[in-house]
């Protein structure tokens, strides 16, 4: 009696394993999900990712916490006209999750040489070339990514300025991003 009071108890628990295993199985996993300006923005482990145009991106932050921050024209053929880019910054500000995202989603439209720079003269420069706005000209452009209180993307006498905190220095990233994967045609 005790062995087939056995078999039958481990034989319910299998059953009901089973059984609430095919249940999980059939159940759809919400996925957070919605469209900006008829793109589909899906939210993923790293951030929201959509599909504009031929190509991928992905966002840190989804494409509304973005709306409020203040970004210029910056035309891609003008930053292309340049016989080259300088790509400056302060290694000393932490801006390495912003300047990440530029790099893999921006970098790649630009089809001239970038040469690294600092905007200030720290220690960690050492043979690097110190470049800021002044030093732009019709056939050199500078991008400066730097921390500041005002979030913005400005595009002023061929200088490129991406700045911020922390954070929204990653969100005027992330909107630079978004403008000129959106808007590859136009800009």
């Amino acid at each position: 009696n005790k062995i087939k009071y056995g078999i039958i108890l481990i034989s319910l628990f299998l059953v009901s394993i089973m059984i609430f295993s095919v249940l999980e199985i059939g159940q759809k996993s919400e996925v957070e999900q919605y469209k900006y300006k008829n793109f589909l923005f899906v939210k993923v482990d790293r951030g929201w990712f959509s599909h504009i145009g031929d190509k991928n991106i992905l966002l840190i932050y989804d494409p509304k916490s973005l709306e409020n921050i203040s970004i210029d024209k910056v035309y891609l053929a003008d930053l292309n006209s340049a016989q080259k880019i300088y790509f400056s910054r302060n290694p000393q500000e932490n801006l390495y999750q912003a300047i990440y995202e530029f790099q893999v989603n921006i970098i790649p439209l630009i089809n001239i040489p970038i040469v690294p720079a600092c905007t200030e003269d720290v220690p960690e420069c050492g043979n690097i070339p110190l470049k800021n706005c002044k030093d732009a000209t019709q056939n050199t452009r500078i991008i400066i990514f730097k921390e500041d209180k005002t979030t913005k993307v400005s595009y002023e006498n061929n200088c490129l300025v991406i700045q911020g905190n922390k954070e929204n220095l990653t969100k005027a990233s992330d909107k630079l991003i978004l403008k000129k994967r959106q808007f590859l045609t136009i800009f």
